[in-house]
Protein backbone atom coordinates (compact mmCIF):
# COMPACT_ATOMS: atom_id res chain seq x y z
CA UNK A 1 0.00 0.00 0.00
CA UNK A 2 2.99 2.45 0.38
CA UNK A 3 3.69 2.18 -3.40
CA UNK A 4 0.14 3.42 -4.07
CA UNK A 5 1.33 7.05 -1.91
CA UNK A 6 3.59 9.53 -3.78
CA UNK A 7 3.74 11.51 -0.82
CA UNK A 8 5.63 9.54 1.23
CA UNK A 9 8.84 10.60 -0.44
CA UNK A 10 8.74 14.09 0.42
CA UNK A 11 9.70 15.47 4.02
CA UNK A 12 7.76 17.01 7.00
CA UNK A 13 4.21 15.88 5.49
CA UNK A 14 1.66 15.08 8.12
CA UNK A 15 0.80 11.45 8.17
CA UNK A 16 -1.69 9.76 5.49
CA UNK A 17 -4.95 7.79 6.76
CA UNK A 18 -4.46 4.49 5.22
CA UNK A 19 -7.46 3.41 7.04
CA UNK A 20 -10.28 1.75 4.65
CA UNK A 21 -13.30 4.30 4.82
CA UNK A 22 -15.92 1.31 6.01
CA UNK A 23 -13.48 1.17 9.01
CA UNK A 24 -13.33 4.56 9.70
CA UNK A 25 -15.00 5.76 12.67
CA UNK A 26 -15.73 9.35 14.41
CA UNK A 27 -12.42 10.41 16.31
CA UNK A 28 -12.27 10.23 19.66
CA UNK A 29 -13.72 6.97 20.72
CA UNK A 30 -10.98 4.32 20.05
CA UNK A 31 -11.30 3.45 16.81
CA UNK A 32 -8.46 1.24 15.15
CA UNK A 33 -6.13 3.38 12.38
CA UNK A 34 -2.72 3.00 9.88
CA UNK A 35 -1.39 5.58 9.17
CA UNK A 36 1.65 6.42 6.60
CA UNK A 37 4.53 8.81 7.87
CA UNK A 38 6.60 10.64 6.25
CA UNK A 39 10.10 8.85 7.42
CA UNK A 40 8.53 5.57 5.29
CA UNK A 41 7.36 4.01 8.91
CA UNK A 42 3.79 2.88 9.39
CA UNK A 43 1.83 4.25 12.59
CA UNK A 44 -0.87 2.02 13.91
CA UNK A 45 -3.44 3.24 16.36
CA UNK A 46 -5.08 0.24 18.50
CA UNK A 47 -5.84 -1.06 21.75
CA UNK A 48 -2.77 -1.72 24.49
CA UNK A 49 -2.28 -5.14 24.67
CA UNK A 50 -0.43 -7.87 27.67
CA UNK A 51 1.67 -9.57 25.82
CA UNK A 52 0.45 -12.10 28.96
CA UNK A 53 -2.74 -11.55 28.05
CA UNK A 54 -1.83 -12.19 24.12
CA UNK A 55 -0.49 -15.22 25.51
CA UNK A 56 3.54 -13.94 24.64
CA UNK A 57 6.20 -13.53 26.48
CA UNK A 58 7.55 -10.45 27.52
CA UNK A 59 10.83 -10.41 25.78
CA UNK A 60 8.54 -10.25 22.64
CA UNK A 61 8.28 -6.32 23.59
CA UNK A 62 11.32 -4.46 23.90
CA UNK A 63 12.22 -0.89 25.32
CA UNK A 64 10.55 1.24 24.20
CA UNK A 65 8.17 -0.21 22.06
CA UNK A 66 4.46 -1.47 23.06
CA UNK A 67 2.22 -3.80 21.36
CA UNK A 68 -1.08 -2.97 20.56
CA UNK A 69 -4.27 -5.06 18.91
CA UNK A 70 -6.51 -4.01 15.85
CA UNK A 71 -8.65 -6.72 14.21
CA UNK A 72 -7.21 -9.08 11.49
CA UNK A 73 -10.10 -6.95 8.71
CA UNK A 74 -8.37 -3.85 9.06
CA UNK A 75 -5.16 -5.52 7.75
CA UNK A 76 -7.02 -7.33 4.95
CA UNK A 77 -8.65 -4.76 3.63
CA UNK A 78 -5.54 -2.95 3.83
CA UNK A 79 -4.46 -5.32 1.55
CA UNK A 80 -7.03 -5.84 -0.55
CA UNK A 81 -6.63 -2.03 -1.17
CA UNK A 82 -3.10 -2.46 -2.31
CA UNK A 83 -4.02 -5.27 -4.68
CA UNK A 84 -6.46 -2.82 -6.39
Amino acid sequence: FCRRIRCLTKRNMKPVNLTPKHLLCVAGIGCPAVFASDKGTILVVGKLTNPAEAGLPDSVVGRGETLIEVPAALFSELRRNAED
